[in-house]
Parts: structure tokens; sequence; C-alpha cells
């Protein structure tokens, strides 16, 4: 019997019919236990029926199929549907290279270094800019680094006040963030926060 964590359900009941099949796998993965990477399969399932017996959503086969259809063994990033089977039999929202690139980094830097030069990786952005929405990079943070999303946020907010960060001069919370050297400073859309 897997022991499930009373955080992760109430979550994902906050988020009700909206929760999307993969926020369901990251909710999983970043409370629900150890720092190796994924979670297998079995404690997915026992997440879902759990929530199907508090009706969110009606069946648990719902979510459990829509993660099924969305899989992948891709070691390398596919795109931001994808959930990817890691070689160990676990479930994850991001590929095996990842973890074995990033596992245990609680440095912005490195991971946005990483998913910037990830050539598959292009986060949807309209304005075509290529940072990586901040809430991308804490989610990522908090997945594949185990690192607490509260401490990830703080990372990042301490390296914008040292410059070693930037991101874009719109007040949109969900700012690009950029690493110094990989802004172009002509652009006026851009802000050093440091």
């Amino acid at each position: 019997m897997v022991d499930l964590n009373e955080r992760v359900l109430d979550e994902a009941e906050h988020h009700g019919e909206s929760l999307l099949p993969k926020e369901f796998l990251s909710l999983v993965e970043r409370h629900h236990g150890d720092e190796t990477p994924g979670v297998e399969p079995e404690v997915v399932e026992a997440y879902a029926t759990a929530l199907a017996e508090r009706g969110v959503p009606a069946e648990d086969e719902a979510l459990s199929s829509a993660l099924d259809d969305r899989r992948t063994d891709s070691e390398t990033w596919v795109d931001g549907d994808a959930v990817y089977g890691l070689p160990s039999g676990r479930l994850s929202t991001y590929p095996a290279n990842w973890h074995e690139r990033l596992a245990g980094s609680n440095d912005p830097r490195a991971y946005l270094r990483f998913m910037q030069g990830e050539a598959a990786f292009e986060p949807k952005n309209p304005t075509g800019s290529r940072g990586i929405p901040e809430e991308r990079l804490l989610d990522a943070m908090s997945v594949v680094g185990h690192v607490d999303r509260r401490e990830a946020k703080a990372a990042v907010e301490r390296l914008r006040e040292e410059g070693e960060v930037v991101e874009d001069a719109d007040q949109h919370p969900d700012a690009n963030v950029y690493l110094p050297e990989q802004v172009d400073y002509d652009r006026s859309d851009m802000v050093d926060k440091g």
C-alpha cells in the first residue's frame, strides 16, 4: 500500500476538473517522496485512485490514460506535453538526460544554461524571446533537483539582486529569466533586476 501525501491530494483537489495530467504528475513528483528521479507508476495510480474517490476527476482512468497517451521513452526533451518513461521504469515530467545532468543542483544558472541549450526545449513565447519563464524554471528545479519551491524562488531572487540573472522588463508575474551573457542589452524589453 502506498502512503499518500495529503498535500498532493489537496493541491490536486483544489485544481479540480481543470487539473492537467502533466500538472498532476508534477505534483506527485514534487511532494511524494524520495530523491530518486521520477515516481513509480503504482504511486501515480494510487494518487489517481484517491483523487477519483474525492471526485477529481470523475474517474481515475482519465488521469492514468491521459498520462499513458503522453508517455515517451525518449531520453531527451520531446515537447511540453510529453511524460517521460525513465530507464528505471519510473515516470517523470522531465526526460532522463535532465535528471542525469541536473539532479541535486540547486543553482538556477545551471538550469538556465541547460534549458536554453536543449535544442528541442522551446518555451512558448509570444515575443519570440529565448528566456525561460520563471515558473518553468522553478518547476524544473523542484522536480529534477528536489529543491523546495520557496528555496528555488529565493535563489532566483538572490541572483537577480546580485546581477547574475535578468528578466523581461514587463510586469508579468511569470517573466522570462535569462543569464546576463544571453541577453542582447540593446533590446528595450529587458531589464537588469540586480
